[in-house]
């Protein structure tokens, strides 16, 4: 992934690469799971309410 514009023009200078934030978010939604399953999903016509 080409960040050169981002880097130029914002001084954005990524603490993380993006294979290891990937996997810090797929771990934490891993890990998480749970806390949504009882929630009502907004984006979903097949639900009551």
């Amino acid at each position: 992934m080409d960040i050169s514009r981002a880097q130029d023009w914002l001084d954005y200078q990524p603490a993380t690469s993006l294979r290891a934030g990937l996997e810090a978010t797929y771990n934490w939604y891993q890990e998480h799971r749970s806390e949504g399953e009882g929630r009502k999903n907004y984006f979903r016509e097949d639900q009551d309410g």
